[in-house]
């Protein structure tokens, strides 16, 4: 999603807001939003005409039905007058069903105010036309930014907030009101009556959590970054006796929670001995402090250069061991304030994976040569849109030091690209050293698949693959599509005769997951080259490497032409990766860390 500017629509400067706390919901809101243009709509089927007392008149196209909207003429009215005598507790939970077009959110103006109070909103609207409606008419700035505020979009709101409460019901401790935002048809009341019922079930059994003592192997993970490998590392720890969580909260709600012990009620009610995150937890600094009281160990676990992801706020004292991936991260981890830190390789996802176990998708086929990547740019675009000028000499410097990346070496490109980083600290802040390595992917991307295009190349990832003018030639290669990577890329990894590998030039010591990933799924893998590789493989034996466009080309065409050797080198990759590169041994290592006398 693009940064917004002043040309954008209301809408698109509160969704890019929205995106902050609550990316899914921005995200299905952004396709509505693209869905509505590519029908030739406008952006609003609603159309709001002021009366010279500053009241709002509502007029609705035909097929929307006056019915979800507040009476014309008055809805600002209508909305208030429904708050009227309900106001708002000095401590508790306020939910506000159903906004309509959002002038009941005119209420809350003076709590947002008082930052003081522990009173927690939540906002719901089942009908995502009107939450369309109103991000473009409201200004939501002031309840995005606000932490005591939480949204449910969508026909599934009851459920996902009697899921929130029913998971944390310390929520309901205090006062809790439910307050119409609009005027509901009949179905709508049943709803309400019906939520209502559930929540004065669950407030009635409600009581503070409490830690107890922690349960000797069991593991949290409460992390986006660990998703995908989420279902390995529970399989992988169960071999050593352990149990795992992977436990979940609704986005933006890290710090939503007012009890510090919220987290009891997120793991179900169990102490883990251990729980493990990537970047960031999703449990907030207050809540990582309590679990580190009640005796459980806090990882975290980085999987790109730690001064990359900076500006994440950690507060490196609410954990106990810090990871990097290579060992040169581990001083990025000392600068950053952790105490202990340690480097660790990833491990695959698919150490269980068997072709046999699931269909692969009817349009994969058996590519040639197959490349499974984002293009690179949606990561960096935001940035680079809030300086146009600056980022187009940004990208022409990138640009040049990738042209003499060949002659000088990865060294040479490297400081280059560090150099160029440092430039542009006065204008993107801490993002700056990671955005010239982002540019120079893209670009090394884009150089590698033109040398590979002849050889029947195959490309699975976003959409902007398609766009010539930022990829070049190699768009012709583009599938259409990105795969799902837990059910249809070990497909992919099986099936191609050639499985691609490019990485980012800021990773020089450490092994990408798609490496082990593929190699875990029987796929013949021709990476990109680093030192580390020689140290966990033996290229030629286990995968192969290149080092330039020229001597990519050579192999692929040297592969393509010996099936045999193609899948001996594929099936010793695969027992390889099976016997060391598993969570299993990672998994092991991390509890002696934690476990060993400080």
């Amino acid at each position: 999603m693009s940064s917004p500017d002043s040309s954008c629509s209301m809408a698109e400067r509160n969704i890019h807001l929205l995106a902050s706390r609550f990316d899914r919901l921005a995200a299905r809101l952004e396709s509505h939003l693209r869905a509505r243009r590519k029908s030739g709509e406008t952006d609003s089927a609603i159309s709001i005409s002021t009366l010279e007392s500053g009241e709002a008149v509502v007029s609705c196209r035909d097929f929307f039905g006056d019915h979800w909207l507040h009476p014309p003429p008055h809805p600002r009215e209508t909305a208030l007058r429904m708050w009227k005598g309900a106001g708002i507790p000095e401590q508790g939970l306020v939910v506000l069903w159903n906004i309509g077009l959002g002038y009941s959110l005119q209420a809350l103006q003076p709590f947002l105010l008082r930052k003081e109070l522990p009173t927690r909103v939540i906002l719901c609207e089942e009908n995502i036309e009107l939450i369309w409606e109103c991000l473009n008419r409201i200004d939501w700035g002031p309840f995005l930014t606000d932490l005591r505020v939480c949204l449910f979009f969508g026909p599934n709101s009851a459920e996902d907030l009697i899921g929130l409460l029913a998971q944390h019901p310390s929520l309901l401790l205090h006062e809790c009101i439910l307050v119409p935002g609009r005027e509901l048809i009949p179905s709508e009341q049943q709803t309400l009556r019906e939520t209502t019922n559930r929540i004065r079930a669950l407030k009635a059994s409600a009581i503070a959590p409490k830690p107890g003592l922690p349960n000797s192997r069991h593991w949290v993970i409460a992390s986006n970054s660990l998703a995908e490998i989420s279902g390995a590392f529970t399989r992988e720890a169960q071999t050593l006796g352990c149990t795992v969580a992977v436990v979940d909260r609704p986005e933006g709600l890290k710090n939503f929670f007012p009890n510090e012990n919220a987290w009891v009620e997120t793991c179900g009610g169990i102490t883990p001995r251990y729980h493990i995150a990537a970047y960031s937890s999703k449990f907030s600094d207050s809540e990582l402090r309590s679990m580190g009281e009640a005796g459980t160990h806090r990882v975290l676990w980085f999987l790109d250069r730690p001064s990359f992801v900076t500006r994440i706020p950690v507060d490196p004292d609410c954990y106990d061991l810090a990871l990097g991936v290579e060992l040169r991260h581990e001083e990025e981890l000392r600068e950053m304030g952790f105490r202990r830190v340690n480097h660790l390789h990833f491990a695959t996802g698919f150490s269980h994976w068997n072709p046999n176990d699931s269909r692969p998708p009817g349009d994969l086929g058996f590519p040639d040569v197959a490349y499974v990547g984002a293009t690179g740019f949606r990561l960096c675009q935001p940035f680079l849109e809030q300086h146009p000028k600056e980022a187009s000499a940004l990208v022409q410097e990138v640009h040049t030091v990738v042209k003499q990346w060949s002659e000088g070496g990865m060294d040479m490109l490297q400081l280059a690209l560090t150099e160029i980083g440092l430039k542009y600290v006065s204008v993107w802040g801490a993002i700056a050293p990671w955005l010239p390595f982002q540019i120079a992917t893209m670009e090394m991307r884009r150089v590698f698949l033109s040398a590979a295009l002849p050889y029947g190349l195959t490309i699975h990832g976003d959409s902007l693959w398609r766009n010539p003018d930022l990829v070049g030639p190699v768009y012709s290669a583009y599938a259409g599509r990105s795969l799902d990577y837990t059910t249809e890329t070990p497909h992919l990894y099986h099936r191609a005769k050639i499985n691609l590998c490019l990485i980012n030039p800021a990773l020089d010591e450490s092994v990408p997951l798609r490496v082990f990933d593929t190699l875990a799924c029987g796929g013949f893998l021709l990476t990109e080259y680093r030192p580390v590789f020689e140290e966990l493989f033996e290229p030629g034996v286990h995968l192969d490497v290149f080092r330039d466009p020229k001597e990519l080309s050579e192999k692929i065409e040297y592969y393509l032409a010996r099936e045999d050797e193609r899948k001996a080198i594929a099936q010793a990759g695969r027992q390889k990766v099976l016997a060391e590169h598993t969570f299993a041994p990672r998994i092991r290592q991390i509890m002696e860390w934690l476990e060993e006398k400080q």
